[in-house]
């Protein structure tokens, strides 16, 4: 059993030589944050006061380091992985406590349900954080490293997709109360695109004559942005209903604008007069 979080000074005195000794194999840390690990004075004692922290600590001090390396929709999803995945489950745990055997045993506060990918995907912060403690000399090793959850049957079985009917379609748009909506939907329905980039479409990525729309931006984590890869960036064939939506969501003409110029802005987003 180990001793109080609170030892007395005649405690100290008569166990000291043996508790400032660096015995700890596992981990190079002294014997006295073993013993008493929720005394104030592990952190004075220590030789490496960090690898005491908690690995709430560690992952918000990893977090602040790659702000400035990481894209702004990254780091908002860095956080929300660290905010409700990690800390919750694990962040209480010491640096120099959390093994493979902790390891394990967060991976195992995952449901059934959840996909080895996305897991894996969970664990990727707590990775990163790791690998600065173990480049800051504070842990011997990273737990993680050679470290990935296994497929899971369950999880990886293939849902049927199952699309909306024409008749579907139809009573969606009907429901439909504003005509600005009502068009939103109607071109989303017919030109297939994702909802970041129907957001981050301009009139002026529209080609009336070849009834095209070029994706060159997207509207991701409140930040407009270009594609990932090149492929990203891509031209459209329009289908019919898609145009016709565009035609009807078109902006009104202003009085002093030419006759047939519907557009006074062709930057505004087509999403503006929602």
């Amino acid at each position: 059993m180990r001793s109080s979080s609170n030892p007395s000074g005649a405690a100290l005195r008569r166990c000291w030589p043996a508790l400032s000794s660096p015995a700890d194999g596992r981990t190079g840390a002294p014997r006295y944050a073993t013993h008493f690990p929720g005394s104030k004075r592990a952190v004075q004692v220590a030789a490496k006061p960090a690898a005491l922290d908690t690995l709430e600590q560690v992952l918000t001090r990893w977090l602040a380091q790659k702000q400035p390396e990481l894209e702004h929709s990254s780091l908002i999803g860095y956080r929300r992985i660290v905010d409700i995945i990690l800390v919750p489950r694990c962040g209480t745990i010491a640096l120099r406590d959390f093994d493979r055997i902790a390891l394990k045993e967060l991976v195992a506060t995952f449901d059934e349900s959840t996909s080895a990918k996305r897991i894996n995907n969970g664990l990727g912060p707590l990775r990163g954080a790791l690998d600065e403690a173990v480049a800051d000399d504070l842990i011997p090793s990273n737990p993680l490293d050679g470290f990935r959850v296994k497929r899971r049957a369950k999880a990886n079985a293939r849902e049927e997709v199952d699309p909306f009917t024409p008749e579907e379609v139809q009573a969606i748009l009907a429901a439909c109360r504003e005509d600005q909506v009502r068009n939103y939907r109607q071109f989303n329905f017919a030109a297939g695109l994702r909802t970041s980039e129907m957001i981050g479409l301009c009139w002026s990525d529209i080609d009336w004559r070849k009834g095209t729309v070029k994706i060159r931006r997207a509207w991701v984590m409140g930040k407009m942005k270009a594609p990932k890869t090149e492929s990203g960036v891509r031209e459209a064939q329009l289908l019919q209903p898609a145009i016709d939506a565009l035609k009807a969501q078109r902006p009104p003409p202003v009085a002093s604008a030419p006759r047939g110029c519907e557009i006074t802005d062709p930057y505004v987003q087509l999403t503006k007069f929602l």
